[in-house]
Protein backbone atom coordinates (compact mmCIF):
# COMPACT_ATOMS: atom_id res chain seq x y z
CA UNK A 1 0.00 0.00 0.00
CA UNK A 2 2.87 2.38 0.79
CA UNK A 3 4.40 1.81 -2.65
CA UNK A 4 1.03 2.50 -4.28
CA UNK A 5 0.63 5.75 -2.35
CA UNK A 6 4.18 6.82 -3.21
CA UNK A 7 3.52 6.21 -6.92
CA UNK A 8 0.19 8.05 -6.88
CA UNK A 9 1.67 11.04 -5.02
CA UNK A 10 4.87 10.90 -7.04
CA UNK A 11 7.04 10.96 -3.90
CA UNK A 12 9.81 8.61 -2.74
CA UNK A 13 8.71 5.48 -0.90
CA UNK A 14 10.95 6.49 2.01
CA UNK A 15 8.92 9.65 2.48
CA UNK A 16 5.68 7.69 2.76
CA UNK A 17 7.35 5.21 5.13
CA UNK A 18 8.57 8.11 7.27
CA UNK A 19 5.03 9.42 7.68
CA UNK A 20 3.61 5.96 8.40
CA UNK A 21 6.18 5.19 11.08
CA UNK A 22 5.99 8.66 12.66
CA UNK A 23 2.25 8.76 13.37
CA UNK A 24 0.90 6.19 15.84
CA UNK A 25 -2.47 5.86 14.11
CA UNK A 26 -0.86 4.27 11.04
CA UNK A 27 -0.18 0.55 11.42
CA UNK A 28 2.03 -1.72 9.36
CA UNK A 29 0.71 -4.96 10.87
CA UNK A 30 -2.84 -6.30 10.76
CA UNK A 31 -4.93 -5.37 13.78
CA UNK A 32 -7.46 -7.51 15.56
CA UNK A 33 -11.20 -7.26 15.26
CA UNK A 34 -11.13 -5.70 18.75
CA UNK A 35 -8.53 -3.36 20.23
CA UNK A 36 -7.73 -2.93 23.90
CA UNK A 37 -5.68 0.18 24.62
CA UNK A 38 -4.00 0.80 27.96
CA UNK A 39 -3.62 4.42 29.01
CA UNK A 40 -0.05 5.16 30.03
CA UNK A 41 -0.76 8.69 31.26
CA UNK A 42 0.68 9.52 34.67
CA UNK A 43 -2.54 9.05 36.65
CA UNK A 44 -3.26 5.66 35.06
CA UNK A 45 0.32 4.51 35.42
CA UNK A 46 0.41 5.39 39.13
CA UNK A 47 -3.05 3.87 39.67
CA UNK A 48 -1.95 0.48 38.38
CA UNK A 49 -2.20 0.18 34.60
CA UNK A 50 1.10 -1.82 34.50
CA UNK A 51 -0.63 -4.60 36.46
CA UNK A 52 -3.55 -4.54 34.01
CA UNK A 53 -1.13 -4.85 31.12
CA UNK A 54 0.58 -7.82 32.75
CA UNK A 55 -2.78 -9.53 33.34
CA UNK A 56 -3.78 -8.99 29.69
CA UNK A 57 -0.44 -10.29 28.41
CA UNK A 58 -0.74 -13.33 30.66
CA UNK A 59 -4.31 -14.12 29.63
CA UNK A 60 -3.84 -13.57 25.88
CA UNK A 61 -0.23 -14.74 25.62
CA UNK A 62 0.71 -11.71 23.52
CA UNK A 63 2.60 -8.48 24.16
CA UNK A 64 1.61 -4.86 23.60
CA UNK A 65 1.49 -4.14 19.89
CA UNK A 66 0.60 -7.74 19.05
CA UNK A 67 -2.58 -9.44 17.92
CA UNK A 68 -3.88 -12.80 19.07
CA UNK A 69 -3.27 -15.62 16.57
CA UNK A 70 -7.01 -15.81 15.83
CA UNK A 71 -6.99 -12.13 14.80
CA UNK A 72 -9.56 -11.17 17.41
CA UNK A 73 -7.73 -8.89 19.87
CA UNK A 74 -4.87 -6.39 19.58
CA UNK A 75 -3.25 -4.92 22.68
CA UNK A 76 -1.95 -1.37 22.42
CA UNK A 77 -0.70 1.41 24.62
CA UNK A 78 -1.91 4.98 24.36
CA UNK A 79 -1.24 8.27 26.05
CA UNK A 80 -3.67 10.14 28.27
CA UNK A 81 -7.28 9.65 27.18
CA UNK A 82 -8.57 12.45 29.43
CA UNK A 83 -10.27 10.26 32.02
CA UNK A 84 -7.72 10.71 34.80
CA UNK A 85 -10.36 10.74 37.54
CA UNK A 86 -11.21 7.15 36.56
CA UNK A 87 -7.64 5.84 36.55
CA UNK A 88 -6.52 3.29 35.62
CA UNK A 89 -8.28 3.39 32.28
CA UNK A 90 -8.43 1.15 29.24
CA UNK A 91 -10.22 1.75 25.95
CA UNK A 92 -11.96 -1.32 24.56
CA UNK A 93 -12.64 -0.61 20.91
CA UNK A 94 -14.06 2.92 21.44
CA UNK A 95 -15.42 2.50 24.98
CA UNK A 96 -13.49 3.97 27.92
CA UNK A 97 -13.51 1.79 31.01
CA UNK A 98 -12.08 3.05 34.26
CA UNK A 99 -11.24 2.22 37.87
CA UNK A 100 -10.12 -1.22 36.79
CA UNK A 101 -8.22 -3.84 38.70
CA UNK A 102 -6.49 -6.91 37.27
CA UNK A 103 -9.13 -9.22 38.75
CA UNK A 104 -11.78 -7.46 36.59
CA UNK A 105 -9.90 -7.96 33.33
CA UNK A 106 -11.24 -11.51 32.71
CA UNK A 107 -14.80 -10.11 32.67
CA UNK A 108 -13.84 -7.44 30.16
CA UNK A 109 -12.09 -10.00 28.00
CA UNK A 110 -15.12 -12.30 28.11
CA UNK A 111 -17.35 -9.50 26.76
CA UNK A 112 -14.94 -8.86 23.89
CA UNK A 113 -14.63 -12.55 23.02
CA UNK A 114 -18.39 -13.22 22.98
Amino acid sequence: MQAYIARKLNVPLGQVYGVVTFYSFFKTEPRGKHTIKFCLGTACYVAGVPQLIEKAKQMLNIDLGQTTPDGMITLEECRCVGACSQAPVIVVDEEVQGRLRPNKFPQILKKVQD
